[in-house]
């Protein structure tokens, strides 16, 4: 729904979220942590296919008996970047996470507050109805005591 270039379409989800009173703010966040996300991963997969083809060129010396010296120090650098890149991929991919949780967290609270107010307003409207059904009983009395001392 929010990637515009798989057909997603974030208006929608922002027209969804104006509807519902909940913050339209939100829907740019996740498509930020999203796209964040999104280009973490991609770099993650072209370092480690880079460093498959070097690790293949290395193999391919070695079996050959030539110096792999360079493409086997190429490899190490690529392991630091890829280390790097893991690290910011796995931060970005908790945010995301850490966002749609908290988002749940949010209607969960929402949720809990209104099932609150319900309870509340059918609490007041039962003491309504005992008030008045008491007055009534208490007028039904009177209305039988005045009925008593006019006939007695």
């Amino acid at each position: 729904m929010f990637r515009v270039e798989k057909g997603g379409n974030p208006d929608l989800v922002r027209e969804s979220q104006r509807r519902r009173y909940a913050p339209v703010e939100a829907v740019d966040k996740v498509i930020a942590l999203d796209t964040t996300w999104r280009d973490a991963r991609f770099e993650l997969d072209n370092l480690n296919r880079d460093y498959n083809k070097i690790n293949k060129e290395v193999g391919k010396l070695k079996v050959a008996n030539a110096d792999a010296s360079g493409p086997i120090a190429e490899c190490q650098a690529i392991e630091e970047k890829i280390f790097v890149a893991k690290a910011a991929e796995a931060e970005a991919e908790a945010a995301v996470k850490a966002s749609a949780d908290a988002e749940a967290a949010a209607k969960a609270e929402a949720a809990a507050a209104a099932q609150r107010a319900k309870e509340v307003a059918e609490s007041e409207a039962k003491i309504k109805a005992d008030i008045e059904a008491d007055e009534e009983a208490e007028a039904k009395a009177r209305e039988e005591q005045e009925t008593k001392k006019e006939s007695g």
